[in-house]
């Protein structure tokens, strides 16, 4: 209504907190207007990167349905199992299987230490894996909890969701998007 009573006007909406940095990354990766939706009913393995899904994300009400889920399920898999990597305890964090505490400014060497694992297990050596490894210098991460969850992620490929949190920068969700790919989640979990 407004437009056409004013047509020359524009319209700008200003938010306290930017949750659009998945969908920015995920456009940058496909090269179109992107939306990221995530179905954790799905997931067998999850990784957070700071990502506080069942507390302060968006959609936090849907994820924390979806991961109670996947906890329920009884299969013979068995059920869902939530690894994270975060700075300071959180409500995903107090419920993970395997919780890994790092500095927020770590978060994106872990991440990048982590897809460098991933890659390497699926016998990736492209630029993709030369850029993580690069990124990963430094990362304050136990080299067997990497080791561990990224076997986990690879094991359960198609049913695997890397999540980083809306605080993080980029590149951690550049990262993060990176890895669904590579672990087949798009579109599947």
């Amino acid at each position: 209504e407004i437009a056409k009573k004013y047509p020359k006007s524009k319209w700008f909406a200003y938010e306290a907190v930017d949750f659009a940095v998945a969908n920015q990354a995920a456009s940058v990766l496909y090269g179109v207007n992107a939306q990221v939706a995530r179905r954790l009913e799905n997931a067998k393995r999850i990784l957070s990167l700071d990502c506080d899904f069942l507390g302060a994300e968006a959609e936090a009400y849907a994820l924390t349905r979806g991961y109670a889920k996947g906890r329920k399920q009884a299969t013979k898999e068995g059920m869902n199992r939530l690894y994270a990597v975060e700075s300071l305890m959180t409500l995903t964090g107090g419920n993970a299987d395997h919780r890994l505490r790092v500095r927020p400014t770590d978060v994106g060497r872990v991440a990048a230490q982590l897809g460098a694992a991933v890659l390497e297990l699926l016998g990736e050596s492209g630029e993709l894996a030369t850029a993580m490894k690069s990124l990963a210098a430094g990362s304050p991460a136990d080299a067997r909890w990497v080791a561990a969850c990224a076997k986990d992620l690879v094991a359960s490929k198609g049913a695997s969701v890397v999540l980083a949190g809306y605080t993080q920068p980029l590149v951690v969700h550049l990262i993060a998007q990176a890895l669904n790919h590579t672990l087949k989640a798009v579109g599947a979990v």
